[in-house]
């Protein structure tokens, strides 16, 4: 695309400065506005097209190609050799949050996100022809780094596949390379692609990407050639299979390869002979989609799912809005997104771990969607011609105009954006810069009095550029960022826009950071804050201080857009404006609440909330009691809790709160109702001063008592220190009260309490600190305590269930049928009948004589009472046929079945959410292999910490060995008894 319309010529005496890209300066010096990155280099790994199906990628050169990527980049991310932690996703994006299930702002600004993360992450690495071709389509060309790679292969006479020479092409043409005289030799790359001997050899895979580089390049098709397109396409036709897909020769491949041809017949959809090919091709393509909204067989893969992309954005296709391609509620784009890890790259196959080459098709199946929301051509068509550029014009009142353009120069790219956006301009020129943009508008050059003038920057692969000529003359690069803007010297861009925490929580305030770009001694440019920026979110709007930040009150859920700007009224802006997408989240995780008073506990709860405040408020009311909420500046505090008023003891006493993460205490600086709670989190609100001490750690002598052996508790805790904003070394805790059972003793300077013997048993240890006449000299803190004798083999028990074995025999939560010889037997497989009874005894059923009988427990058999209560419970079912088959080993999926039916029989309504603190985790790599009856359970368990995955399997048809089985009776046990 050229000017659209002629501009008018000025010729003026004196050229522009070197700084004034757009502007003329009647003092004909030289000033300079530089912004530069410090350099980079892109990365990739070649990949064979023919490698598209699951079998063949986990085979021969492929997978050797896949493992070296995968270790350049581990080590890229190991040593940090991008340029800063998701700058990119940052300065484009905003905060990381949730996409969408099909389409919308919040999704569209994920795939930015995702993008520009991929971008980043390839960015260290050697660059070969897809990496270059994917980070050229995506914003980001690599010419400098691949180009001359590119000519040296063609020199040395590399390439021999089609697909060769095919992607060659395509990736040249994307970073501006001649594709018609390319390297030393000058060769023609299409006419070598319209003259290969060995076409079709490859499968229609070489037959569509030939096709696609042909369109890409805009090749005239010359008398002689051995394929012309209308042969290529009448190939593809005349070889898809009758259901309508296409396949390489193996059979294999079938939703990638049809993707491709997909793409590649794109253009030629209105012709009827392919229209027909197109729609039955599109039709089971939605077929054999996933109802999880992804592609892929035998198995759903991130690779297929990205093809399949590609092929719906090329034939014009919203992927996020067609409802052809909706799953359940969830678009392809979104559940590519879902197979993105939390740095960045993406899994071939969920759980499988990061993929790079997964993650490369990744980056050109979202770049494709990109584009094609963005109105652009699709991502392998009309690569030739002027550079496609994203221009943004700013006014010295704010933004004027934007969006893309084609120019082979920087002007010729703003003025068809002004064009089109119908702006009124004027362009003059100079003898010896040529023509520059001397009005936009109604802003004219020279208006506050000084050197301001319209003015040019260029970022290009992430770097600022030098622009050190006049913009008719400047030449432009596909992805390039132009910012037109009218300021001075003093102008400088803004480079980020981030929030702290990066995703805000509704209800809680936040801060906003802005940086902008500086240059280094060495002229690098570098982040630094900005102050007097000012940010605006909807109605609200904040400047940032010294530190370049800029605080924020409470936002409800959803997305907003942050901009930041420093437009003056008496002269040019001093910062070039930047915008970012900010994602306020509504998030709620499971957390447990005390409330303790000045004489005793008030209230307990389970509760599912996002602050602290909502939390405790969630307690109180599930326990009816009363309280007073009182609000101040600085946040809300209780005046009132249970008729326990703060001030009661005539000092500074009052209800203060802490928080338990991960087994130590925070000390929050904020108010209840500004502090954010993670999933595990236990809140305690208690009645106290500034000496109330939080217990920190409670031990025993000996650490396992057994029956009859006196116990010594030894009690510690450690102070906050504010000035230093950490906790001091632990102290003694003396003079309070520890108790277990009927015994009782008070701790001493050493803060040790001594306990006399103990009878076999589970005790809840209790420390408190109770005063007559004043506020509480501990906060109450309680440990269960396990006394039992020890079996003969206890030292084959491991290490991870020793103590749940112990507590375990401590409470005859097990059944130990006679003749065992005082052995646990921790590996020995447990029965089915072993593991109802262990349910029954944990959730203390009695036994239910009148219910229905299994037809294989006999009724003198031990176990058989257990066995008849759990079935009346609803938690064992039998095998069928009227059997429970007591003497079989339960297997890991039927224990899940048996617990998750348990923890839904019993009545204590937090039983099901009380052991995510012990570390629920991620769906296990095996899940495919759970029996369908068991998928429910499985998730369940596993999810919330119930039942856990070694190495990432669940192993569901193993046998549950004794010492799994008493951590999972531990587990329940101590959730139901929680006192």
């Amino acid at each position: 695309m050229g000017i659209v319309r002629p501009y008018r010529r000025t010729y003026i005496q004196h050229p522009p400065r070197g700084g004034c890209f757009f502007a003329s300066d009647t003092r004909g010096e030289s000033k300079k506005s530089v912004f530069s990155d410090s350099g980079k280099e892109y990365s990739g790994m070649k990949r064979k097209e023919t490698a598209v199906a699951a079998a063949r990628e986990r085979q021969g050169k492929p997978r050797v190609l896949r493992d070296a990527l995968f270790w350049l980049l581990a080590f890229v991310l190991s040593t940090g050799l991008w340029t800063g932690p998701a700058c990119a996703a940052a300065a484009e994006g905003g905060a990381e949050g949730s996409p969408s299930s099909s389409g919308g702002d919040g999704l569209r600004a994920e795939v930015r996100r995702a993008i520009a993360r991929l971008q980043e992450l390839f960015d260290p690495l050697p660059v070969d022809d897809w990496t270059a071709f994917a980070l050229a389509r995506s914003g980001m060309p690599a010419a400098d780094r691949y180009l001359p790679e590119a000519e040296a292969a063609v020199d040395k006479g590399n390439l021999r596949l089609v697909t060769d020479w095919a992607r060659l092409a395509l990736a040249v043409a994307a970073n501006g390379g001649d594709v018609r005289r390319f390297g030393k030799t000058g060769a023609d790359l299409p006419a070598v692609i319209a003259n290969h001997e060995r076409m079709t050899v490859q499968g229609p895979n070489a037959v569509a990407f030939a096709l696609l580089a042909l369109d890409a390049a805009g090749y005239e098709e010359r008398e002689g050639d051995r394929w012309t397109r209308n042969a290529l396409i009448g190939w593809l036709l005349e070889n898809r299979m009758p259901e309508g897909y296409w396949q390489l020769a193996d059979g294999s491949g079938r939703v990638d390869v049809t993707a491709m041809v997909l793409a590649a017949l794109a253009p030629y959809r209105d012709r009827g002979d392919v229209s027909g090919a197109v729609d039955a091709a599109l039709a089971w393509l939605a077929e054999t989609q996933w109802e999880t909204g992804g592609f892929g067989r035998p198995e759903e893969t991130a690779e297929s799912t990205a093809q399949a992309l590609i092929a719906l954005a090329s034939l014009g296709i919203d992927p996020a809005g067609d409802e052809r391609f909706v799953r359940s509620g969830k678009s392809p784009v979104a559940r590519l997104l879902e197979y993105r890890l939390p740095d960045g790259m993406f899994e071939r196959e969920t759980g499988g771990g990061a993929d790079p080459i997964s993650s490369l098709q990744a980056l050109l199946g979202l770049a494709a969607v990109q584009r094609h929301w963005d109105g652009l051509s699709p991502i392998y068509a009309d690569l030739r011609g002027p550079a496609e550029v994203r221009v943004e014009v700013y006014s010295p009142a704010g933004a004027i105009a934007g969006g893309t353009a084609r120019g082979a120069t920087a002007l010729e790219a703003v003025v068809a954006v002004l064009e089109s956006n119908g702006i009124p301009y004027r362009v003059e020129e100079d003898r010896q810069a040529g023509p520059y943009l001397a009005s936009a508008a109604g802003y004219e050059n020279g208006r506050f009095g000084g050197e301001d003038h319209w003015r040019l920057l260029v970022r290009r692969g992430g770097e600022w550029l030098n622009v050190a000529e006049g913009p008719g003359s400047f030449a432009l690069r596909a992805g390039d960022r132009m910012v037109v803007y009218y300021g001075d010297a003093g102008t400088v861009p803004l480079a980020r826009v981030t929030a702290e925490p990066a995703s805000p929580r509704a209800g809680i305030p936040f801060t906003v950071a802005v940086e902008k770009w500086a240059a280094d001694e060495s002229g690098r440019m570098t982040a630094e804050p900005a102050a007097g920026v000012t940010v605006r979110i909807g109605d609200l709007e904040a400047v940032t201080d010294e530190s370049g930040r800029a605080a924020f009150p409470a936002l409800a859920a959803g997305t907003y857009t942050v901009s930041a700007e420093g437009y003056r009224e008496d002269g040019p802006p001093a910062y070039i404006p930047l915008t970012a997408v900010l994602n306020v989240l509504e998030v709620r995780v499971d957390a447990d609440v005390v409330i303790e008073g000045d004489e005793g506990p008030v209230a307990s709860a389970r509760v599912r909330a996002g602050t602290a405040l909502e939390a405790v408020e969630l307690a109180l009311r599930a326990n009816r009691v009363p309280y007073d909420l009182q609000a101040q500046s600085w946040g809300s505090y209780f005046a009132s809790i249970g008729g326990i008023d703060a001030g009661k003891y005539g000092g500074w006493d009052g209800w203060l709160f802490a928080v338990r993460r991960n087994g130590s205490w925070i000390i929050p600086a904020v108010a209840m109702d500004h502090f954010p709670l993670e999933a595990g989190d236990r809140v305690v609100l208690y009645y106290g001063e500034g000496g109330t001490r939080l217990v920190d750690e409670i031990r025993t002598e000996p650490e396992r008592p057994r029956p009859g052996e006196p116990v010594t508790v030894t009690v510690t805790y450690r102070d906050w220190d504010w000035e230093a904003g950490r906790f001091k070394e632990p102290e003694a805790l003396s003079g309070v009260i520890v108790r277990a059972g009927d015994a009782e003793a008070v701790t001493d300077e050493a803060g040790r309490a001594a306990l006399p013997a103990l009878d076999e048993g589970v005790y809840f240890v209790a420390v408190t600190g109770y005063r007559p006449d004043g506020p509480p000299l501990a906060v109450r803190a309680v440990f269960p305590l396990a006394v039992a004798p020890a079996f003969a083999d206890e030292e084959e028990v491991s290490p991870w269930a020793s103590d749940a074995v112990r507590l375990a025999r401590a409470a005859s939560l097990m059944p130990w049928p006679a003749g065992e010889d005082g052995r646990f037997g921790p590996r020995r497989p447990v029965t089915r009948a072993e593991f109802a009874a262990m349910l029954a005894r944990v959730l203390g059923l009695g036994d239910a004589a009148d219910g229905a009988a299994f037809a294989d427990v006999p009724e003198d058999a031990w176990y058989a009472p257990a066995v008849r209560a759990a079935r009346a419970a609803g938690i064992a079912e039998g095998t069928g046929g009227g059997a429970f088959r007591p003497d079989d080993p339960v297997t890991r999926e039927q224990a899940a079945v048996f617990l998750y039916r348990a923890i839904a029989a019993s009545s204590a309504s937090g039983a099901s959410s009380g052991a995510s603190a012990t570390g629920g985790g991620p769906e296990p790599k095996d899940a495919a292999s759970v029996a369908p009856w068991a998928e429910a359970a499985v998730k369940a368990v596993v999810a919330e910490g119930w039942m856990t995955a070694y190495d990432g399997t669940f192993a569901p048809a193993a046998a549950l060995t004794r010492e799994q089985a008493a951590v999972i009776a531990t587990r329940l046990y101590l959730v139901l008894n929680k006192p």
